[in-house]
């Protein structure tokens, strides 16, 4: 698994060769003014091309994360992070607060031969979700890239909105909920938000520690953490299946179904598990 690990790593930089200006034999890269062609390798269906040569002549910078197993792409407008076997992806603002909905393509980002491989069709959204911002035609994915000024001028909409009471925050996502009033020590109320007008995100802050707290209707994992951690068990907590990952002996998300309601506590400097047994069995 070490080993595995490593050439991952190593094959990860490797990637990062000096790529010419005119079409290259080895990549099947092609360049013009603001157009980029990459030849795709189909994979478990899914039209995919090297990460590294595209995000660069793209204008984005990348960064690999050995940890997390994550590599995060940013061109100081947009920004995304990916993780190694995950199928999940999203473009998010780098200036403002804003974040696509995430989407799934059929594949994770792939290893092959050294290289790493994401969806052709992922660089969309970081794009600005132009329909001809990406196509894809006879084996071969086309990248328009954006201008100086598209750069500077593209917007995402902010899906948060903030409320001054819960009373106006259940108003604005229409069903009622309960909330952990009882926080570990330090930590103090910091936000309201709906996020879309259909999930309840209430913040705690203590200095940079952060705790959020969602709701919404429905069964799916609202959380919005993505990361891949070296814990995940299912334990029963006030009658609920809480699924809680963490790393060593911190929880960094809980989470839970209850009713026609699914819940979901995230805590970025990470929680003892019976903290978030406390929240949980309070939150009812």
């Amino acid at each position: 698994m070490k080993k595995a690990f490593i050439a991952c790593i190593m094959g990860f930089i490797m990637t990062g060769a000096v790529l010419g200006e005119a079409i290259s034999d080895k990549t099947g890269l092609g360049q013009t003014n603001n157009t980029i062609s990459m030849k795709t390798k189909t994979i478990e269906g899914c039209e995919m091309i090297p990460l590294r040569e595209v995000a660069e002549k793209l204008g984005f910078e990348l960064e690999w994360n050995g940890k997390d197993h994550t590599i995060t792409l940013d061109d100081g407008k947009m920004n995304t992070t990916l993780t190694l076997g995950l199928d999940l992806y999203y473009a998010s603002s780098s200036v403002a607060i804003g974040t696509t909905a995430p989407e799934r393509f059929g594949v994770g980002p792939t290893m092959v031969n050294g290289q790493t491989y994401v969806p052709a069709e992922m660089f969309r959204a970081l794009l600005g979700n132009a329909e001809n911002a990406v196509s894809i035609a006879e084996g071969t994915a086309t990248f328009i890239k954006r201008t100086a000024e598209e750069v500077g001028t593209q917007q995402i909409t902010n899906p948060y909105t903030e409320h001054n009471s819960l009373k106006e925050l259940a108003n604005a996502v229409g069903f009622q909920f309960n909330i952990p009033e009882k926080l570990p020590e330090g930590y103090e109320l910091s936000k309201l938000f709906d996020i879309s007008n259909d999930t309840v995100d209430i913040r705690w802050k203590k200095g940079d520690a952060e705790i959020s707290y969602r709701a919404a209707q429905g069964t799916e994992d609202i959380s919005g953490d993505y990361t891949v951690y070296d814990s995940v068990v299912v334990d029963t907590i006030s009658g609920s299946n809480v699924t809680l990952k963490g790393n060593n002996d911190k929880v960094y998300v809980a989470t839970w179904q209850k009713g026609q309601m699914t819940y979901s506590i995230t805590a970025t400097e990470g929680l003892l598990k019976q903290e978030i047994e406390n929240l949980i069995n309070v939150a009812y």
